[in-house]
């Protein structure tokens, strides 16, 4: 049986990850790719300074989304940069799995 401290943080990832896809099937109900995520969720660069930048030059100052879709494209990039990059590439493939997604194509 793991310790307590490993089964929480096991549910917190759970959780973010929950939310990730959730965000992720967000996006994409706006968008055909990815938006101003669109090389960490089409392209699989995720890694930290892949996130970061789409942060900095997609999100925050470059106008690649809309006032009203900036807080969810935050909210992603912040919540994948919590998880390693393994985390990431599982979170974003569960993504193209649900439902939603697939009613998209």
């Amino acid at each position: 049986m793991e310790p307590p401290r490993e089964r929480e943080r096991g549910v917190a990832m759970n959780a973010n990850k929950a939310r990730v896809i959730k965000l992720i099937c967000e996006i994409y109900k706006q968008h055909s790719g990815g938006g101003a995520l669109h090389i960490v969720l089409d392209d699989g660069n995720t890694e930290d300074r892949h996130i970061q930048w789409c942060i900095d030059n997609a999100i925050l100052n470059n106008g690649f989304c809309t006032t009203e879709e900036e807080p969810i494209y935050l909210e992603c990039a912040q919540r994948l940069l919590k998880m390693t990059e393994r985390q990431r590439g599982i979170a974003i493939r569960d993504a193209f799995k649900e439902p939603i997604m697939r009613a998209l194509d």
